[in-house]
């Protein structure tokens, strides 16, 4: 069967099915594949491919296969598509950043900035940090960023802490 796409899109879902040796028919599970390969593909400049993008690219794709394949409109509202397309701009295609771990280097600055400061702020959490970094797991000083997850049980607050 001979179907006529606009460029990009010929280049990118009939080059997919192709590559991939996948039937033309854009069934739920095609269409997610196609986005899960999309989100890490680069476009001309370099940069990762836009969730916007790929969400033109499957509506055009759509409009243009509907002709030949009738349920494709169905396939690109189907929750795998739907749940695929928002997983990939959770990601939007960048690297996760983690932070670096807190180190000796660290708390000899800390030492240096706050250590001659009277603020029991400053000094609490100077030994918060020298506390965590000699004995506590990390997990056990975050605070979810959801209020209704914190538990104030787990929690040292400032009220707790006897003034000396």
């Amino acid at each position: 069967m001979s179907i006529a796409l606009t460029p990009c899109q010929s280049n990118s879902y009939l080059a997919f099915c192709k590559h991939h040796s996948f039937d033309l028919n854009p069934t739920p599970d095609t269409l997610s594949l196609f986005i899960a390969y999309m989100a890490c593909q680069t476009g001309p400049l370099g940069q990762l491919i836009s969730i916007q993008t790929i969400n033109s690219y499957l509506l055009g794709i759509s409009h243009h296969l509907q002709p030949y394949f009738p349920n494709v409109s169905e396939a690109r509202r189907h929750p795998l598509v739907v749940d695929t397309l928002c997983g990939s701009e959770k990601t939007d295609g960048q690297p996760f950043m983690q932070k670096l771990p807190l180190n000796d280097t660290h708390l000899h600055r800390l030492i240096d900035k706050l250590g001659s400061s009277n603020s029991y702020n400053d000094l609490l959490f100077l030994s918060i940090c020298f506390t965590a970094y000699h004995g506590f797991h990390l997990g056990e000083l975050n605070v979810p960023d959801n209020p209704s997850k914190l538990n104030v049980h787990n929690s040292l607050l400032d009220g707790q802490i006897p003034h000396l």
